[in-house]
Parts: structure tokens; C-alpha cells; sequence
């Protein structure tokens, strides 16, 4: 078996909450991130249902959220309006989260174009 040597030099996270800088302090008061769905992301009465194995549905009102995910740069990235609108939002925010661990790394992307590195 081959030891593989890594180094973790910088990372990000949407949690729910907030800022990331407010994670700690959130665990060791036992404060509840799961809240209510906020109306406006969809209908949850058209989807809520008792029983847990109903397909298509939940039963639940109450999620982890991470905010507001609309306002994601596609220009920055290099993608027309067209296919970010397109795109599922769970990428979006990896696309965001991968720039973010770039910058608490202090590493310009660039830099990593062809090396054996991974985000």
C-alpha cells in the first residue's frame, strides 16, 4: 500500500447560518441551523406529504439552507447567462466554493493548470 502525501492549504463551505467564521460559535451554543423553507424558493404545501416513502414528495417544511444561491457571477467564470441559467445550482456553488478555496489558500488558479492538484 502507497502512502500518498496530501496538504490541505485552504478550503471553503456555505453552511447554513452564515459565514463559516460563525460555525464555532454556532455548535458550541447547540444553535438549530435546520429552519423553515422560505415561501418564495418553491410551494412546500404542493409537496409536503405524511408519508415519508410517498415518491415525489417530503414531509418535512424544514431544511439546512445556505441563502440566497442567485447571484452567481457567470461572466467570471466564463459562462454565458444562457447555460448558467441552465446549470444546476449545486454546480454553481461548487464553481464558487473551488475559487473561494483558491483564495483562502492564496494560490492563484493558474498556477495549479496542469499540476497533480485537486479542488
Amino acid at each position: 500500500m502507497s502512502k500518498t502525501k496530501i496538504a490541505i492549504v485552504g478550503f471553503a463551505a456555505r453552511l447554513p447560518g452564515g459565514a463559516l467564521a460563525d460555525l464555532w460559535s454556532n455548535l458550541c451554543s447547540g444553535r438549530d441551523l435546520v429552519t423553515e423553507i422560505a415561501g418564495d424558493r418553491w410551494n412546500v404545501e404542493s409537496y409536503l406529504h405524511p408519508d415519508r416513502s410517498h415518491a415525489g414528495s417530503f414531509y418535512t417544511k424544514r431544511a439546512g439552507n445556505i441563502g440566497d444561491i442567485s447571484g452567481f457571477d457567470a461572466a467570471f467564470f466564463g459562462i454565458s447567462p444562457r447555460e448558467a441559467e441552465q446549470m444546476d445550482p449545486q454546480q454553481r456553488v461548487l464553481l464558487e466554493l473551488g475559487w473561494e478555496a483558491f483564495e483562502d489558500a492564496g494560490i492563484p488558479p493558474s498556477r495549479v493548470r496542469g499540476s497533480q492538484g485537486g479542488v
